[in-house]
Protein backbone atom coordinates (compact mmCIF):
# COMPACT_ATOMS: atom_id res chain seq x y z
CA UNK A 1 0.00 0.00 0.00
CA UNK A 2 1.33 3.42 -0.89
CA UNK A 3 1.68 6.21 1.62
CA UNK A 4 -1.40 8.30 2.31
CA UNK A 5 0.48 11.65 2.31
CA UNK A 6 -2.72 13.51 3.14
CA UNK A 7 -2.68 16.19 5.82
CA UNK A 8 -4.88 16.62 8.87
CA UNK A 9 -4.98 18.91 11.88
CA UNK A 10 -7.23 19.95 14.75
CA UNK A 11 -7.76 23.03 16.87
CA UNK A 12 -9.92 24.06 19.82
CA UNK A 13 -10.73 27.23 21.74
CA UNK A 14 -12.58 27.39 25.08
CA UNK A 15 -15.46 29.59 26.14
CA UNK A 16 -13.77 29.94 29.52
CA UNK A 17 -10.66 28.66 31.26
CA UNK A 18 -11.85 25.03 31.18
CA UNK A 19 -12.31 23.62 27.67
CA UNK A 20 -14.71 20.68 27.72
CA UNK A 21 -13.86 19.73 24.11
CA UNK A 22 -10.99 17.40 23.22
CA UNK A 23 -9.39 16.74 19.84
CA UNK A 24 -6.68 14.51 18.41
CA UNK A 25 -5.05 13.22 15.23
CA UNK A 26 -2.96 10.40 13.83
CA UNK A 27 -1.11 10.75 10.52
CA UNK A 28 0.36 7.38 9.61
CA UNK A 29 1.81 6.05 6.36
CA UNK A 30 -1.23 3.80 5.85
CA UNK A 31 -4.05 5.79 7.44
CA UNK A 32 -5.01 9.06 9.06
CA UNK A 33 -7.39 9.70 11.96
CA UNK A 34 -9.31 12.77 13.17
CA UNK A 35 -11.18 12.80 16.48
CA UNK A 36 -13.42 15.50 18.00
CA UNK A 37 -15.27 15.07 21.31
CA UNK A 38 -17.52 17.52 23.15
CA UNK A 39 -17.77 16.88 26.89
CA UNK A 40 -21.34 17.51 28.01
CA UNK A 41 -21.71 20.21 30.63
CA UNK A 42 -24.64 18.46 32.30
CA UNK A 43 -22.23 15.74 33.50
CA UNK A 44 -19.91 16.18 36.47
CA UNK A 45 -16.69 15.45 34.61
CA UNK A 46 -17.31 16.72 31.09
CA UNK A 47 -13.72 17.77 30.45
CA UNK A 48 -12.27 14.47 31.61
CA UNK A 49 -14.88 12.54 29.57
CA UNK A 50 -13.93 14.04 26.22
CA UNK A 51 -10.19 13.70 26.87
CA UNK A 52 -10.45 10.07 27.92
CA UNK A 53 -12.47 8.95 24.89
CA UNK A 54 -10.18 10.79 22.46
CA UNK A 55 -7.13 9.15 24.06
CA UNK A 56 -8.90 5.79 23.91
CA UNK A 57 -9.63 6.14 20.20
CA UNK A 58 -6.11 7.28 19.37
CA UNK A 59 -4.64 4.29 21.22
CA UNK A 60 -6.55 1.92 18.90
CA UNK A 61 -4.17 0.26 16.43
CA UNK A 62 -4.23 -0.57 13.64
CA UNK A 63 -6.71 1.53 11.69
CA UNK A 64 -6.22 -0.20 8.33
CA UNK A 65 -9.32 -1.13 6.37
CA UNK A 66 -8.95 -4.91 6.84
CA UNK A 67 -9.22 -4.75 10.62
CA UNK A 68 -11.25 -1.58 11.13
CA UNK A 69 -14.23 -1.91 13.48
CA UNK A 70 -15.24 1.53 14.73
CA UNK A 71 -18.20 0.17 16.69
CA UNK A 72 -15.75 -1.78 18.86
CA UNK A 73 -13.62 1.35 19.15
CA UNK A 74 -16.60 3.28 20.55
CA UNK A 75 -17.58 0.43 22.87
CA UNK A 76 -14.02 0.33 24.24
CA UNK A 77 -14.15 4.06 24.97
CA UNK A 78 -17.55 3.67 26.66
CA UNK A 79 -16.24 0.89 28.88
CA UNK A 80 -13.32 3.09 29.88
CA UNK A 81 -15.73 5.74 31.20
CA UNK A 82 -17.67 3.05 33.05
CA UNK A 83 -14.52 1.67 34.67
CA UNK A 84 -13.45 5.14 35.76
CA UNK A 85 -16.81 5.68 37.41
CA UNK A 86 -16.36 2.47 39.40
CA UNK A 87 -13.08 3.83 40.77
CA UNK A 88 -14.72 6.98 42.16
CA UNK A 89 -15.57 6.45 45.79
CA UNK A 90 -19.06 7.36 46.93
CA UNK A 91 -20.36 8.18 43.43
CA UNK A 92 -24.05 8.98 43.24
CA UNK A 93 -26.63 7.39 40.96
CA UNK A 94 -26.21 10.30 38.55
CA UNK A 95 -23.93 9.83 35.55
CA UNK A 96 -20.51 11.38 36.05
CA UNK A 97 -18.99 11.07 32.56
CA UNK A 98 -20.62 12.13 29.29
CA UNK A 99 -19.40 13.24 25.87
CA UNK A 100 -20.11 13.19 22.16
CA UNK A 101 -17.58 11.58 19.84
CA UNK A 102 -16.82 11.99 16.13
CA UNK A 103 -14.10 9.93 14.44
CA UNK A 104 -12.88 10.00 10.83
CA UNK A 105 -10.47 7.34 9.55
CA UNK A 106 -8.90 7.65 6.10
CA UNK A 107 -7.36 4.62 4.39
CA UNK A 108 -5.90 4.28 0.90
CA UNK A 109 -9.22 4.06 -0.95
CA UNK A 110 -11.90 5.03 1.56
CA UNK A 111 -12.88 7.22 4.48
CA UNK A 112 -14.90 5.94 7.45
CA UNK A 113 -16.95 8.28 9.61
CA UNK A 114 -18.33 7.19 12.99
CA UNK A 115 -20.21 9.39 15.44
CA UNK A 116 -22.39 9.38 18.54
CA UNK A 117 -24.13 12.61 19.53
CA UNK A 118 -24.11 15.85 17.58
CA UNK A 119 -21.73 18.28 15.89
CA UNK A 120 -21.03 18.21 12.16
CA UNK A 121 -18.99 16.35 9.55
CA UNK A 122 -18.87 18.29 6.28
CA UNK A 123 -17.64 16.55 3.14
CA UNK A 124 -16.45 18.78 0.29
CA UNK A 125 -15.13 17.99 -3.17
CA UNK A 126 -11.62 19.34 -3.40
CA UNK A 127 -12.29 21.67 -6.32
CA UNK A 128 -14.94 23.75 -4.48
CA UNK A 129 -17.24 23.56 -7.55
CA UNK A 130 -19.37 26.33 -6.11
CA UNK A 131 -17.65 28.42 -3.46
CA UNK A 132 -19.44 29.97 -0.51
CA UNK A 133 -21.45 33.08 -1.24
CA UNK A 134 -24.44 35.03 0.03
CA UNK A 135 -26.82 32.30 -1.17
CA UNK A 136 -25.42 29.73 1.21
CA UNK A 137 -22.90 26.91 1.43
CA UNK A 138 -21.36 25.32 -1.68
CA UNK A 139 -23.63 22.74 -3.29
CA UNK A 140 -20.59 20.45 -3.39
CA UNK A 141 -20.56 20.36 0.45
CA UNK A 142 -22.75 18.04 2.50
CA UNK A 143 -23.08 17.47 6.24
CA UNK A 144 -22.84 13.71 6.76
CA UNK A 145 -23.66 13.88 10.48
CA UNK A 146 -27.34 13.41 11.33
CA UNK A 147 -27.46 14.23 15.08
CA UNK A 148 -28.62 11.66 17.61
CA UNK A 149 -30.94 14.14 19.31
CA UNK A 150 -34.55 15.12 19.80
CA UNK A 151 -36.35 18.21 21.03
CA UNK A 152 -37.57 18.17 24.63
CA UNK A 153 -38.91 21.23 26.44
CA UNK A 154 -37.25 23.60 23.99
CA UNK A 155 -33.79 22.05 23.94
CA UNK A 156 -31.90 19.26 22.21
CA UNK A 157 -31.48 16.02 24.14
CA UNK A 158 -28.98 13.40 23.00
CA UNK A 159 -30.11 9.79 22.93
CA UNK A 160 -26.73 8.49 21.82
CA UNK A 161 -23.49 9.54 23.49
CA UNK A 162 -20.58 8.04 25.39
CA UNK A 163 -21.15 8.00 29.12
CA UNK A 164 -20.82 5.80 32.20
CA UNK A 165 -24.25 4.33 31.48
CA UNK A 166 -23.80 0.51 31.36
CA UNK A 167 -26.18 0.32 28.37
CA UNK A 168 -23.66 0.06 25.51
CA UNK A 169 -26.43 0.62 22.97
CA UNK A 170 -26.38 4.31 23.92
CA UNK A 171 -22.80 4.53 22.67
CA UNK A 172 -23.35 2.62 19.41
CA UNK A 173 -22.20 4.95 16.61
CA UNK A 174 -23.59 5.61 13.18
CA UNK A 175 -20.90 4.54 10.71
CA UNK A 176 -20.53 5.65 7.09
CA UNK A 177 -18.10 4.53 4.40
CA UNK A 178 -17.09 7.04 1.69
CA UNK A 179 -15.16 6.30 -1.50
CA UNK A 180 -12.44 8.88 -2.05
CA UNK A 181 -12.50 11.12 -5.13
CA UNK A 182 -9.46 10.13 -7.26
CA UNK A 183 -9.24 13.39 -9.25
CA UNK A 184 -10.36 16.43 -7.23
CA UNK A 185 -9.78 14.83 -3.86
CA UNK A 186 -11.75 15.34 -0.68
CA UNK A 187 -11.91 17.71 2.28
CA UNK A 188 -13.67 16.70 5.50
CA UNK A 189 -14.36 19.15 8.32
CA UNK A 190 -15.37 17.84 11.76
CA UNK A 191 -16.76 20.31 14.30
CA UNK A 192 -18.18 20.32 17.79
CA UNK A 193 -21.63 21.86 18.13
CA UNK A 194 -20.05 25.12 19.27
CA UNK A 195 -19.20 25.64 15.61
CA UNK A 196 -22.02 23.81 13.84
CA UNK A 197 -24.66 21.11 14.29
CA UNK A 198 -27.75 20.30 12.25
CA UNK A 199 -29.92 20.31 15.39
CA UNK A 200 -28.90 23.91 16.13
CA UNK A 201 -29.49 25.55 12.76
CA UNK A 202 -29.13 29.26 12.13
CA UNK A 203 -31.16 31.26 9.60
CA UNK A 204 -30.43 34.41 7.64
CA UNK A 205 -31.49 36.36 4.54
CA UNK A 206 -29.54 36.48 1.31
CA UNK A 207 -29.16 39.61 -0.83
CA UNK A 208 -32.55 38.94 -2.43
CA UNK A 209 -34.27 38.86 0.95
CA UNK A 210 -34.86 35.09 0.87
CA UNK A 211 -34.56 33.30 4.20
CA UNK A 212 -31.95 30.53 4.12
CA UNK A 213 -30.70 27.99 6.61
CA UNK A 214 -27.00 28.70 6.89
CA UNK A 215 -24.09 29.19 9.24
CA UNK A 216 -22.06 32.32 8.51
CA UNK A 217 -19.06 30.93 10.38
CA UNK A 218 -19.01 27.89 8.09
CA UNK A 219 -19.28 30.09 5.00
CA UNK A 220 -16.23 31.99 6.14
CA UNK A 221 -14.37 28.78 6.98
CA UNK A 222 -14.99 27.36 3.49
CA UNK A 223 -13.59 30.48 1.84
CA UNK A 224 -10.70 30.50 4.32
CA UNK A 225 -9.72 26.94 3.35
CA UNK A 226 -10.22 27.58 -0.37
CA UNK A 227 -8.00 30.66 -0.41
CA UNK A 228 -5.35 28.87 1.66
CA UNK A 229 -5.26 25.93 -0.76
CA UNK A 230 -4.84 28.26 -3.73
CA UNK A 231 -2.10 30.36 -2.18
CA UNK A 232 -0.07 28.22 0.22
CA UNK A 233 3.04 26.22 -0.53
CA UNK A 234 3.02 24.80 3.00
CA UNK A 235 0.88 21.67 2.56
CA UNK A 236 1.81 20.29 5.97
CA UNK A 237 -0.12 19.39 9.14
CA UNK A 238 1.53 22.33 10.92
CA UNK A 239 0.45 24.70 8.16
CA UNK A 240 -3.13 23.40 8.35
CA UNK A 241 -3.13 23.61 12.15
CA UNK A 242 -2.00 27.25 11.92
CA UNK A 243 -4.93 27.96 9.58
CA UNK A 244 -7.41 26.34 11.98
CA UNK A 245 -6.13 28.15 15.07
CA UNK A 246 -6.00 31.49 13.26
CA UNK A 247 -9.60 31.01 12.15
CA UNK A 248 -10.78 29.97 15.62
CA UNK A 249 -9.15 32.91 17.37
CA UNK A 250 -10.44 35.39 14.79
CA UNK A 251 -14.02 34.14 15.32
CA UNK A 252 -13.85 33.28 19.01
CA UNK A 253 -16.43 35.90 19.99
CA UNK A 254 -18.95 34.36 17.56
CA UNK A 255 -19.02 30.92 19.17
CA UNK A 256 -21.73 30.08 21.70
CA UNK A 257 -19.81 27.20 23.26
CA UNK A 258 -16.37 25.61 23.28
CA UNK A 259 -15.39 25.39 19.61
CA UNK A 260 -13.35 22.65 17.96
CA UNK A 261 -12.48 21.96 14.32
CA UNK A 262 -10.69 19.05 12.66
CA UNK A 263 -9.82 19.07 8.96
CA UNK A 264 -8.63 16.33 6.61
CA UNK A 265 -7.32 17.22 3.14
CA UNK A 266 -6.55 14.16 1.03
CA UNK A 267 -3.45 13.61 -1.09
CA UNK A 268 -5.59 13.80 -4.24
CA UNK A 269 -6.91 17.23 -3.24
CA UNK A 270 -3.39 18.53 -2.60
CA UNK A 271 -2.27 17.16 -5.99
CA UNK A 272 -5.19 18.92 -7.68
CA UNK A 273 -4.24 22.31 -6.21
CA UNK A 274 -0.61 21.79 -7.06
CA UNK A 275 -1.61 21.12 -10.69
CA UNK A 276 -4.10 23.97 -11.00
CA UNK A 277 -2.74 26.74 -8.79
CA UNK A 278 0.93 26.08 -8.12
CA UNK A 279 2.36 25.51 -11.56
CA UNK A 280 5.89 26.84 -12.02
Amino acid sequence: MSEISSINAVGSVPMDKSNEDAVGTILDKKYSVLVVADGLGSFQKARESSRMVVDSVLSTRPFDADELDLKKTFTRAQKLLLSQRDEIQGSSDENIFGTTLICLVETEQKMFLAYAGNGSAWHLRGNFSCTANSDGIPWSANNLLNPHSFRHRGREVLYRLLSDDPDVERSRPSVLSIDKDPYYGDIVILTSDGVDSADQQRFGKNQKGTWLRQNEILLQLYNYIHEWLKSTSNFTPSGLEALIMDFLFQHQDSFQDHASIGILITRECISYYQREHHKK
